[in-house]
């Protein structure tokens, strides 16, 4: 849970820093239009805050595939294989040398987390049933006995 947590809590930051990008992006484009700028200018201006936000990007890239990796290592479930090449994993693109899962896996990975979430639960809720099938049954042979 508290992993959990940490990680919404990095997702939240990491979305926040993407907001202070746009924002920044929307208000240089604002006074560089006031000041007339050339379109070669603003081109400048797009990129620079265009590799910003790629950057931010695959840091919630990496964060995503980062968490869903050690949630399944504590599960049991099996991760891919680690290749640099042509296997389950790509390099980032900001970062060389980094390496995070390609959508496809992660999303096939979140489908095995969850399916695997769901039979524990469905584990615990015989047992809780069967327990409050018994405690009732109980509770009902004292009303009885008390009678």
């Amino acid at each position: 849970m508290i992993e959990w947590i940490k990680f919404r809590w990095e997702q939240h930051q990491i979305q926040r820093w993407t907001d202070q990008i746009s924002r920044a992006q929307d208000e240089a484009e604002e006074k560089a239009r006031a000041r007339s700028a050339t379109a070669q200018e603003l081109h400048e201006l797009g990129h620079d805050f265009f590799s910003q936000r790629r950057l931010a990007d695959d840091e919630m890239i990496r964060l995503t595939s980062n968490y869903y990796v050690r949630l399944a290592h504590r599960m049991l479930i099996p991760v891919p294989e680690f290749k640099t090449e042509g296997g389950h994993w790509m390099e980032s693109e900001e970062h060389p040398g980094r390496y995070h899962l390609t959508p496809q896996t992660l999303h096939e990975l979140r489908a095995a987390i969850r399916s695997e979430k769901k039979a524990r639960r469905e584990e615990w809720t015989v047992w809780l049933v069967l327990i409050t099938g018994i405690l009732g049954a109980l509770s009902g042979l004292v009303a009885i006995i008390k009678n």
